[in-house]
């Protein structure tokens, strides 16, 4: 039908001889244009917001009853002196708002004067806008209570009659009888400014169909009704009450859905617990949650949408949700609107769920008045005042920041954070949306103090989601401490403080806003299916526009350990951050993960010395191969080493027990290299993945171990092929090897290898890594042979095959060793002349009272004892070196020596060999943090 009436030719009598040929191109372009819905309805939309029959008559009746309810008001004929002032006190807070200068009202009596006069008084225009606003508001009150009637007698099959409907008070305490077991603690049904309002008889014949209305009436279409909107749109001087602070964003479903997940399942899941649920006839745990801040308004729409939402579902926790605010626009008036809401969502819960709905709405809202500032603190008061209720406090509260003052924001928001505290419960939690960061580097201090009092147990990252509308950019999640006092004791040895939290980011655009159901769905499954403590690092995309993250973070001295970053080789850039989770398998797939017992452990085991002996029982520690220990000495650079099981006790006896946990590992697969893993641990992408996933201490820090990730690649077997490895010989090459080499002949090679691994290193990553990571370790060898040899005794780690010690030895003058060497010193040992004469075996270089020598044997005789300096003998030992079967005679007679002072020249070229090996120790370690981090990169 639609493409038919698109088809159809309009005539236009103004288009003269050009009708025909303008009419023939409509009806071309018509054809090929398809009326497709698409174009002119949301996706997911399901016509919510459209006006019901039932809608356009309640509008009707509370048009007409709000006129009915200011005849009434300013008849004054039903308000006594506490209702007349608690009245005044509400217009003031109106003037207040609206920045109205009423100076002359200073009293109730002098106000009441004003309204019975009010079109001759000097504030007629805001006496007038006030008197509207308010019968509005009585008006809507009075109909949440009859919507709370209706649903109640239908609920317990009591039928609701005029009188009923007319007078809800006086039906109500029938129903709840003060002070008996059904006495219903509620401020919303107690005297207030706003329940004075009845009826007049004239509308008793409107009243009687509201039954049949708000049995089909749903909770968004009454919210509507409730809302108050200017009568005359075009007089700018009337309050912008709601239009002001509605955010269609903040008010739709899906973000109520959003505060569900948060309020229901993210503290048990916090707790390490799994949300289940459950029948409410089981357990039924009352939490109180208060919300406060911008836009509460459409807060409360998103949320009770929600609420319906879930009223099917078997759930073992309620929620008494209390909207709450000082000002004129989202003061009393919504706090009591809102609990009648809650009121009919108990009945309609306990419809649902079958249950007793009086004994229910009795329970939670019983328990809810429990929670009072009074009882906080552990003492319970002999009397109950219930004209002065006390302040409540609450589990959860929710607070909206999404307006920041420009001036200094991150103090405002720390004050309001602070200003909530006394009205949370010790280790409720704190949901604050802000558009502020709250980790920024110059008020670390602040933070500090803060944390004293708070703890974060996590934040939500919206920067980057295009599309979000009125959202904030930041959710920061904090529970309260409790105010316990500290032991003295612990004043005298402060140490950092390393607390965890959960790190959650959303990347990509909402192409529509109900597209944030996505979001929600995909943070319920991951509720479910996730422990904390067991997944560091996860991500998955929603949907082709959105991605999510999720990982652990950790909080030193006011700063996170690891911060949101845009450089590409970080883990918290969002492509490298996807690619990690894709191309890592936690660390439990490589190896079999034991905690090794504690001394009291070991010295028990130590008892047992003949089963020991008769090897019916071994050591816990030398069943793995290789230990793993946990080096939490500072919390804020968390380490892992990997040492042999020869070496645990002495590692334990050096490191203690204090701040290291040590763990037994056994390979799950053959050929794993162990070097391979130490050095990816100390790699930096290594490091910031133990800073993610060991922190919060030592709790649970097996699990965190397992799931640990390790990157794919290491799996991989495929070997070089034979005609590439002389690209790579370098790296095969031993420490003798090594100090064979001139440097810059080291640094040519390593150039070549390195331009080699850059072109094919992508093809071969475990075989390259393999043998970087040798190579490193070789390095280090070398290195340490520099540092156990002292500067000036070089020539015991000399090897004089090295070009730049060969080749200068061969351009100096040398003397024979004997007979006149000026420097050496030769003693005879043997009595016999002819041992002189016999084949030299081997030498040994000693040294007695201060003085060197080299004591040279034939077979097992020493036949003579060479002095000199520990250069000139490590000479002499390296020419033996090359002597097979010769008679000393003879090498005495042809070996020639440069001087002690040329010699130790010489040697000192090392120092270039170990210069040139630190150098190329940088280099390898680089290289392998590229390559690894090359491989995540590309592995996905």
């Amino acid at each position: 039908m639609a493409n038919n009436w698109l088809n159809s030719p309009r005539p236009d009598a103004t288009l003269g001889s050009h009708k025909d040929d303008l009419v023939a191109d409509q009806q071309i372009s018509f054809k090929n244009s398809q009326f497709l819905p698409s174009k002119f309805f949301v996706t997911g939309w399901k016509g919510e917001s459209l006006v019901s029959k039932q809608t356009c008559s309640l509008e009707s009746l509370h048009h007409k009853l709000c006129i009915d309810a200011r005849a009434q008001f300013m008849s004054f004929s039903r308000l006594n002196k506490s209702l007349r002032i608690a009245i005044f006190s509400e217009f003031l807070s109106f003037a207040n708002t609206i920045g109205a200068n009423c100076h002359d009202l200073d009293s109730h009596t002098t106000f009441w004067q004003h309204v019975l006069d009010y079109k001759n008084s000097p504030y007629c225009q805001f006496l007038d806008e006030f008197i509207e606003i308010y019968s509005f508001r009585v008006v809507s009150i009075y109909l949440h209570k009859i919507r709370f009637i209706v649903q109640l007698c239908q609920d317990i099959s009591v039928f609701s009659s005029d009188n009923n409907l007319l007078n809800p008070a006086s039906f109500l305490s029938k129903i709840f009888k003060k002070g008996s077991s059904t006495d219903l603690t509620c401020e919303s049904l107690q005297t207030n400014q706003y329940s004075w309002y009845r009826p007049s008889i004239n509308y008793k014949e409107h009243i009687k169909k509201l039954p049949q209305i708000f049995l089909q009436l749903s909770t968004t279409e009454m919210m509507k009704i409730c809302t108050f909107s200017r009568s005359k749109p075009s007089d700018k001087n009337k309050l912008e009450t709601y239009e002001s602070q509605y955010s269609h964003s903040l008010s739709h479903k899906s973000f109520g859905q959003f505060l569900n997940s948060l309020l229901h399942k993210f503290p048990k899941w916090c707790d390490g617990k799994n949300y289940k649920e459950h029948n409410l006839n089981q357990a039924i745990e009352v939490t109180n949650c208060k919300f406060i801040g911008n836009n509460l308004t459409s807060l409360t729409s998103s949320y009770w949408q929600a609420q319906e939402h879930i009223m099917d579902l078997s759930l073992k926790q309620v929620i008494c949700p209390d909207f709450y605010d000082d000002t004129f626009i989202n003061g009393s008036y919504v706090r009591i609107t809102n609990e009648l809401q809650h009121l009919t969502s108990l009945v309609q819960i306990a419809t649902k769920q079958g249950l007793d709905s009086i004994w229910l709405i009795c329970k939670v809202m019983r328990e809810k008045y429990l929670h009072i500032k009074d009882n906080s603190s552990g003492q319970i008061s002999m009397f109950n005042n219930e004209d002065s209720p006390s302040e409540l406090i609450y589990s959860n509260i929710v607070l909206n920041l999404y307006t920041l003052p420009k001036n200094n924001p991150h103090h405002y928001l720390i004050s309001q954070l602070t200003a909530q505290l006394g009205s949370l419960k010790d280790n409720g939690h704190l949901f604050i949306f802000a558009n502020q960061q709250l980790f920024v580097p110059s008020q670390s201090e602040k933070l500090e103090q803060l944390f004293k009092k708070v703890t974060l147990k996590a934040y939500l990252n919206f920067e980057d989601l295009k599309g979000k509308g009125e959202m904030t950019s930041y959710l920061y999640v904090f529970t309260k401490k409790p105010s316990k006092t500290k032991s003295s004791y612990q004043n005298y040895f402060p140490q950092h403080q390393k607390e965890s939290c959960s790190a959650f980011r959303w990347n990509g655009e909402l192409t529509q806003f109900n597209k944030f159901s996505d979001i929600v769905s995909e943070l319920n499954d991951f509720f479910v299916t996730k422990c904390p403590n067991s997944t560091p690092i996860f991500q998955k995309e929603v949907n082709q526009h959105i991605s999510f993250e999720f990982h652990q973070n950790a909080i030193v001295d006011g700063k996170l350990v690891i911060s949101v970053s845009n450089d590409t080789d970080r883990i918290t850039h969002p492509s490298f951050f996807k690619n990690l989770t894709k191309s890592c398998l936690p660390l439990d797939y490589f190896f079999h993960i034991d905690t090794i017992h504690n001394d009291v452990d070991c010295k028990k085991q130590d008892f047992a010395l003949t089963s020991n002996f008769l090897a019916l029982k071994l050591d816990h520690e030398l069943k793995h191969p290789i230990v793993l220990v946990v080096n939490q000495t500072d919390p804020r650079n968390v380490q892992i080493e990997l040492i042999a099981r020869d070496s645990y006790k002495a590692k334990r006896e050096e490191y203690g027990l204090a701040f290291h946990q040590y763990f037994g590992l056994t390979a799950r697969m053959e050929n794993i290299n162990i070097n391979v893993f130490r050095d990816f641990f100390q790699s930096s992408i290594g490091v910031q993945i133990i800073q993610l996933s060991l922190n919060g201490g030592t709790t649970k820090l097996k699990s965190k171990l397992k799931a640990l990730l390790i990157p794919k690649f290491f799996l991989k077997r495929s070997e070089l092929p034979a005609h590439l490895e002389q690209y790579i010989a370098l790296l095969k090459m031993n420490v003798n090897n090594l100090f064979e080499h001139h440097p810059q002949d080291l640094k040519d090679e390593f150039d070549r290898t390195i331009g080699f691994i850059l072109t094919h290193g992508a093809h071969y990553p475990w075989d390259i890594v393999g043998l970087l990571s040798y190579f490193k370790h070789t390095l280090i060898d070398g290195l340490s042979n520099f540092k156990q040899a002292p500067s000036n005794q070089l020539s015991r780690i000399a090897n004089f095959n090295n070009p730049m010690i060969i080749e200068p030895l061969l351009k100096m003058q040398s003397t024979n060793i004997f007979p006149n060497h000026p420097d050496i010193y030769i003693e005879f040992l043997s009595e016999d002349p002819s041992k002189i004469h016999s084949n030299y075996t081997h030498s040994l270089t000693k040294s007695k009272d201060g003085n060197h020598y080299l004591e040279v044997y034939s077979e097992d005789h020493a036949v003579l004892q060479i002095y000199s300096t520990p250069a000139t003998l490590s000479f002499i030992e390296f020419i033996l070196s090359s002597i097979d079967n010769t008679p000393i005679s003879q090498f005495l007679q042809m070996v020639k020596v440069p001087s002690p002072s040329d010699l130790e020249q010489v040697i000192n070229n090392l120092i270039m060999l170990e210069n040139c090996f630190k150098e190329l120790l940088l280099h390898t370690t680089s290289i392998i943090n590229q390559t690894i981090t090359r491989q995540i990169s590309l592995d996905t």
